[in-house]
């Protein structure tokens, strides 16, 4: 087969970017319920940091995740926010099987994502500003001087990204969901995957 047929033949990855307190990993778990299982593919990410009642990261201590990168045990690796966050190898093996990878991504990881998979979908979540600093205060992982610095952050890196998909987040989650289905529904899919 050749490379311009895999390349057809591959899955998408669909990259759900945008600030903390947005509602990603929100609309992520409700997405999910309404999609095939064989067609898509919701990989765990790993993370530096335990998670919380909003999130379903798998822990992992800095030093066992910094031995495991050095032995290209991750798809995809990066950093923000003080934490060191990858995918599981099996991301490519799901997007040449033709399945669609959906994941909560960094912003700042989008050209490097581009570059490792043939078909990319990026997703960017907003919200206002209010509502993000609300969500995140409810959180409570940090003071309020560290929750405004991240919303200062969240605004820079909102205007550097190029989004093939922009959902406000501001109201109930249906919206954002029902907006989200309608687009990935309607993804090609790959020969391994039966329709």
């Amino acid at each position: 087969m050749s490379g311009q047929d895999r390349e057809a033949q591959a899955g998408f990855f669909i990259a759900i970017v945008g600030a903390s307190g947005v509602g990603k990993d929100s609309l992520i778990r409700a997405i999910r319920q309404t999609l095939q299982e064989d067609a898509f593919y919701f990989p765990q990410r790993i993370v530096t940091r335990a998670p919380d009642a909003h999130e379903a990261n798998l822990f992992m201590q800095p030093e066992e995740f910094e031995k495991s990168a050095a032995r290209g045990d991750f798809a995809l690796a990066w950093s923000a926010n003080g934490y060191s966050y990858a995918l599981p190898d099996n991301v490519g093996l799901a997007i040449r099987a033709g399945r669609h990878v959906v994941a909560n991504l960094s912003r700042r990881v989008i050209p490097v994502l581009r570059g490792m998979f043939p078909r990319v979908l990026v997703v960017h979540v907003m919200a206002d500003h209010s509502i993000i600093a609300a969500r995140l205060a409810a959180r409570g992982r940090e003071d309020q001087c560290e929750r405004e610095a991240r919303v200062q952050r969240g605004l820079i890196l909102d205007d550097e990204v190029h989004a093939d998909l922009r959902i406000e987040n501001n109201g109930a989650l249906d919206d954002g969901v029902e907006r989200l289905r309608a687009v990935l529904s309607h993804l090609p899919h790959g020969s391994a995957v039966a329709r």
